[in-house]
C-alpha cells in the first residue's frame, strides 16, 4: 500500500491511496472539499463528490503528471524505475517538479 498527500497550490487537497490489490482511491481532504473557493485538482476529479475509486489503473490525471518520450526514458534510468510503474514515477518526480499546481508527497 502506498499513500500520498496531494497538494494544490501548496495546500493539502486530498489523499491518493494505492491498495495492495492495485486499486486507487482519491479522496478530497474534508476542509479543502468544503471550501468553495478551492478548485478541483482536475476536471476529471471534480469537487462534486469527495471520494473516487478506480480499479487496476491509476487515475488519468495523475499519470498525466509524468514525463513522456525521451524524458521518461531518462527518468526511468536515473531513478531506476520500471517504465510501466506510473505511481513510482509520480512518487519520484511529482513532489517538487510538476508543470501545474498539483504536487504529491508520499506519507506511507
Amino acid at each position: 500500500m502506498r499513500i500520498f498527500e496531494v497538494y494544490c497550490h501548496k495546500i493539502l487537497a486530498g489523499i491518493l491511496t494505492e491498495t495492495d490489490q492495485r486499486n486507487y482511491i482519491f479522496e478530497y481532504e474534508k476542509n479543502y472539499f468544503l471550501q468553495n473557493k478551492m478548485p478541483a485538482i482536475s476536471l476529471t476529479l471534480p469537487k462534486n463528490q469527495q471520494k473516487y475509486e478506480q480499479k487496476n489503473v491509476i487515475f488519468a490525471f495523475f499519470s498525466g503528471l509524468i514525463a513522456e518520450g525521451d524524458n521518461l526514458d531518462w527518468q526511468a534510468n536515473y531513478h531506476k524505475i520500471d517504465k510501466n510503474d506510473t505511481l513510482s514515477f509520480v512518487e519520484k518526480t511529482a513532489e517538487i517538479d510538476t508543470t501545474g499546481a498539483v504536487t504529491l508527497k508520499r506519507i506511507v
